[in-house]
């Protein structure tokens, strides 16, 4: 299912990286397609907190400085979806 969300994740380490993992399961487990985009660059993710990872939906910062598991990104996800109805 198609949804309004652009999702930004501002993480430095690789695609191996344990929140990105996670993000990716939920979204697969909840079959959405949202806007998405994995942000890897140190000056830019610094520049907006001392704390990464930093997980942006539809512009609002929702998560900083901790990896969520693949349930707290489905109940994060599962929320944003129905505030949006």
């Amino acid at each position: 299912m198609y949804v309004n969300m652009d999702i930004k994740l501002y993480d430095f380490l690789c695609s191996n990286s344990p929140f990105y993992i996670s993000l990716m399961k939920a979204i697969e487990e909840l079959n959405i397609y949202p806007s998405f985009e994995k942000i890897k660059d140190i000056d830019t993710i610094f520049s907006l907190s001392t704390k990464p990872p930093l997980l942006y939906v539809n512009g609002e910062l929702r998560s900083e400085g901790k990896y969520l598991s693949v349930e707290e990104c489905k109940e994060l996800l599962s929320k944003i979806i129905q505030e949006q109805k």
